[in-house]
């Protein structure tokens, strides 16, 4: 399992730093393969600490994730990690496209 925690410094200071939000990234075992993985992705709320899939050391299956995705296969050993980490924020973020002036014009 990946974990991604977003910090804020305030003025750039670790010692004040506020966690803002957690991204879970975790392994599909029953689909993944030694070369490509997929992993189901979720956002937590902030001071959620745990991830929401029940996992070894106890994840939290009840608690509710603001955003939930999923990225299917990756290249694991090929790509760098922080390539999973865009796809598992874009899967949960996918990119609003404008509306058409079409869209805008019809009541």
């Amino acid at each position: 399992m990946i974990v991604v925690k977003v910090e804020l410094w305030p003025g750039g200071l670790a010692s004040r730093a506020r966690e803002l939000t957690r991204l879970y990234i975790g392994k599909d075992g029953k689909t993944s393969t030694s070369t490509r993985g997929n992993y189901d992705v979720a956002v937590m709320r902030r001071g959620e600490t745990k991830p929401p899939w029940p996992i070894g050391w106890g994840g939290n299956p009840t608690a509710k994730p603001i955003r939930s995705g999923r990225v299917e296969g990756h290249a694991r050993k090929a790509l760098h990690v922080l390539t999973l980490v865009g796809k598992a924020i874009e899967a949960c973020f996918p990119p609003r496209l404008p509306k058409s002036k079409e869209a805008k014009e019809t009541p």
